[in-house]
């Protein structure tokens, strides 16, 4: 997936990941490569200022690690 798939307009981006494949490849020491795969079926899109989404807060500090995530993707 090149860099360009994200500037596209979120509900496009959505409907386009429907039917896509997540493959992982693992390095099994005792088995070789394996592969993991999954369907995407479904997608939700939130636009950031929509209070579903997680990202409408903004930056947010995660109290229970103390690291900082921004959460606008």
């Amino acid at each position: 997936m090149s860099a360009t798939f994200f500037d596209r307009e979120p509900l496009g981006r959505a409907q386009s990941l429907i039917g896509k494949f997540l493959r992982r490849r693992i390095n099994h020491s005792a088995h070789g490569d394996i592969w993991r795969s999954a369907k995407i079926t479904e997608t939700e899109v939130y636009y950031q200022a929509q209070r579903g989404s997680h990202s409408s807060p903004g930056f947010t500090e995660n109290p229970t690690s103390g690291e900082h995530t921004i959460t606008n993707c």
